[in-house]
């Protein structure tokens, strides 16, 4: 018979002697990797600072973002948060695309941790990268809509109608922007009785945050909802 894997610990078709054997060799390449992991980590850190190659950079950061991923309280070791930092200001595009979506696992498991990363995921933003602007634009949506009473929702509220105002930016990116707050502001959400009886009243609430902060951030409310309604027209491209 071929030898398969039963969904226990155990293999139905082995003796009980060779269960044994595989569980003891399982077991101790586990308790090795777990002892090796600090200096796992160690290179892969050493990896995502290495100014010459862009792809061990970019492939670094993604290792460490399967490991936040299975395990979030990585991101609580200091010289990991600092070196993820650093690469927010990566010469390549794609290692800060890759560096944003780490962030963006770790804040969206962890919620309450975000204003950490706030400042840095509002910066970039600015991201001469279309690709990340992108992903960040999804990030903040993700992390609106898991926590509606997030902080810092009028900072990005604010910023993302400049964008959308802004005729030079992609056409992509501010095609994302009206889907966000379509989904954010407009969208009656299956399942969720609460969401939809205060969505309107929550929905102007923000408006006026936005207001009150950022004055011209009127004009760009009643363009977003023009462009929303009616589409933008060719002249505006």
């Amino acid at each position: 018979k071929v030898i398969t894997s039963s969904s226990s610990t155990s293999h139905e078709y082995l003796s009980e002697s060779g269960n044994t054997k595989v569980m003891i060799a399982l077991n101790a390449s586990k308790s090795e990797l777990v002892a090796n992991f600090p200096r796992i980590l160690g290179v892969l850190v050493a990896l995502m600072e290495d100014e010459d190659v862009t792809s061990l950079r970019k492939l670094a950061v993604k290792a460490i973002s399967q490991v936040v991923r299975a395990d979030s309280s990585l991101m609580s070791k200091v010289i990991i948060r600092d070196a993820v930092s650093r690469r927010f200001r990566d010469d390549a595009i794609s290692v800060r695309e890759a560096v944003v979506t780490l962030v963006g696992v770790y804040v969206l498991q962890v919620p309450s941790l975000a204003n950490l990363f706030h400042g840095v995921l509002l910066d970039r933003l600015n991201d001469n990268g279309i690709s990340v602007r992108k992903r960040v634009i999804k990030i903040f949506r993700d992390l609106i809509i898991a926590n509606p009473s997030y902080q810092g929702r009028t900072a990005v509220f604010t910023k993302l109608l400049q964008q959308a105002a802004n005729r030079k930016e992609d056409d992509g990116v501010r095609d994302l922007i009206h889907e966000t707050f379509q989904m954010l502001w407009f969208t009656v959400r299956d399942g969720n009785a609460k969401f939809n009886e205060k969505g309107p009243y929550d929905t102007a609430r923000q408006m006026l945050d936005i207001v009150a902060v950022s004055p011209r951030s009127s004009e760009y409310l009643v363009a977003l909802v023009k462009e929303m309604l009616h589409g933008s027209s060719e002249g505006d491209k």
